[in-house]
């Protein structure tokens, strides 16, 4: 009986940690490093640019810039004149504290 309470319970955090609310929640807290993989995995899963969005933000708030950059050339590659990409550089510049990439 202990053995199911705690496979049930497994599962239960297992599909927990899928949940968009998670996500979100995580990322509210400042646990980007936690938030980035579930964000990814909605992303891959919706196609949602949402999701995207804020696992840049994992990336840029961690300091990945390498990652981060995958990701824009990647949303370049796929689309030329993607709002996503061109919105995400910006966010970039703003964090370095360079405002000429808005102008």
């Amino acid at each position: 009986m202990k053995k199911l309470l705690w496979s049930l319970a497994g599962l239960w955090v297992v599909g927990w940690g899928q949940d968009p609310r998670t996500a979100v929640e995580l990322f509210r807290l400042g646990r980007y490093s936690e938030a980035y993989p579930l964000f990814k995995r909605l992303f891959e899963r919706e196609r949602d640019y949402l999701w995207a969005t804020y696992a840049t933000e994992c990336l840029l708030q961690e300091g990945k810039t390498a990652e981060w950059n995958r990701w824009v050339q990647e949303e370049r590659r796929v689309s030329r004149t993607s709002p996503w990409a061109t919105a995400w550089e910006i966010r970039a510049a703003f964090l370095r504290g360079d405002t000429s990439a808005s102008t």
